[in-house]
């Protein structure tokens, strides 16, 4: 047994340091016949999953014709990384075989280039298993894959990069100052690829955006300390739209404390300016100090979103936010119509509405009586549309007719007003200025 292994340690330190200075291809002669008898062989047992017996022929073909094709650094990265697992209790072997896996990508980029892929891979491996003792080997060769790379950058990359950074950073071996100019390196690649990409790679940038985003937060500790690393680069740098996009993205992530403060709004402002995307807007229009700069910037995140889910939640937003801060039901009622218009299946915009009516009853009358009771007809109106629109508000919209058909004006109530049957036309002055169907309180 300790024969068999220091063997396989030769034949490991082999792979990594002799006869590999050349990338020689298939040969001729009998060269070129053992060579392809090997990586026949080889395919056969990779085939099987036979990887003791497939690394026998395998070796040949590595040392002797690497250039002839990419498959065997393929093939062998992983029939390594099974050895590598099969023998993880046995740290001097195991440590080898991480060795050899290292050099097969360096090995591949001598033979084959792709120099920035291949150079992302062999971070991810060193990141997983020699973290610990070449931290800044693993940052250095991630920097240098994603410069070759750019927007083609694999998403795993572009995680990984930031993730060994974070790691960087607690062990105080790479400045925060220096985290966040990762950051704002990779995240436009992120940003870009979401963008272009098509849907089921966009799902692994999305899923990379949230460890970075993550990976950022164990970074920065709260608010003060995004102010304290962004505050001076943004003076430095206000012309700058990766820097943009990078406060808006951490301090929306902060919270309240962050999205409050003036440099947030003043990047959401330049960020909209220049894309014309929805969110941007929305932001300064709920920050706005003015009510014409709110209904401004509503207006154009409604006009620039083309998400018909999306355009018609903006426009409830503002139908909300009239009728919350500015008081204004008129114009609450405006936006969460026009919110149905834009979604047509969609019942929670009447169901607001028919609220907004319902508790007019102190604005339209005394509080009680006939003219304050009246408003329960529109409101009913509103509910019982909201439910014909979208099965999925039915059972709300059934709980708020039952609650208030008590509410409804008596009777005896509406003959002493000129009404004596139910179903007539009845039209609701006040605010609300609408035509509705006459009913008794049950």
């Amino acid at each position: 047994m300790k024969k068999f292994f220091y063997v396989t340690i030769g034949l490991l330190m082999s792979l990594s340091f002799e006869g590999v200075s050349q990338c020689s291809s298939w040969g001729t002669g009998e060269d070129s016949v053992q060579a392809l008898q090997a990586y026949s062989l080889y395919r056969e047992y990779y085939k099987a999953k036979d990887y003791n017996e497939a690394l026998k022929h395998w070796r040949y073909v590595y040392k002797n014709a690497p250039a002839a094709r990419k498959s065997p650094f393929i093939d062998g990265a992983k029939m390594i990384e099974a050895q590598i697992k099969a023998n993880k209790e046995n740290k001097e072997l195991k440590s080898a075989y991480v060795d050899t896996l290292l050099s097969l990508y360096d090995r591949r980029i001598e033979c084959h280039g792709e120099e920035g892929k291949v150079l992302g891979m062999k971070a991810a491996k060193m990141l997983k298993y020699r973290s610990k003792t070449h931290l800044m080997q693993v940052i250095g060769d991630f920097k240098k894959s994603v410069e070759i790379e750019g927007p083609k950058s694999k998403s795993q990359v572009l995680g990984n990069y930031f993730k060994a950074i974070t790691i960087a950073v607690k062990k105080d071996s790479v400045s925060k100052e220096e985290a966040f100019d990762v950051y704002l390196t990779i995240m436009p690649l992120v940003e870009e690829n979401l963008a272009n990409a098509s849907d089921k790679i966009k799902a692994s940038y999305e899923k990379t955006r949230g460890k970075i985003e993550e990976g950022l937060k164990k970074i920065i500790a709260d608010c003060s300390e995004a102010k304290l690393a962004f505050e001076d680069s943004y003076k430095k740098r206000p012309d700058d739209p990766k820097l943009w996009k990078a406060i808006f993205s951490i301090y929306r992530n902060l919270g309240e404390e962050c999205t409050k403060d003036p440099i947030f709004n003043e990047v959401a402002v330049k960020l909209f300016d220049q894309d014309s995307v929805a969110i941007y807007a929305i932001v300064v229009a709920l920050n706005a100090s003015d009510a014409s700069t709110a209904k401004k910037y509503f207006d154009l995140a409604i006009e620039s979103e083309e998400d018909v889910e999306k355009k018609a939640s903006y426009a409830m937003k503002y139908a909300k936010f009239a009728k919350d801060k500015l008081g204004s039901l008129s114009v609450a009622r405006s936006y969460a119509l026009k919110a149905a218009s834009i979604r047509t299946d969609w019942g929670e915009p009447y169901l607001f509405v028919g609220d907004l009516y319902a508790g007019s009853g102190k604005a339209c009358g005394p509080g009680t009586g006939f003219q304050s009771q009246v408003v329960v007809w529109p409101a009913l109106d509103m509910w019982n549309k909201a439910k014909s629109v979208d099965p999925e508000c039915s059972g709300r919209a059934n709980k708020k007719i039952q609650s208030y058909n008590g509410f409804m004006p008596s009777k005896q109530d509406c003959f002493m007003n000129g009404i004596t049957q139910e179903g007539q036309s009845f039209k609701v002055d006040c605010w609300i200025n609408t035509t509705t169907t006459v009913r008794f309180a049950k």
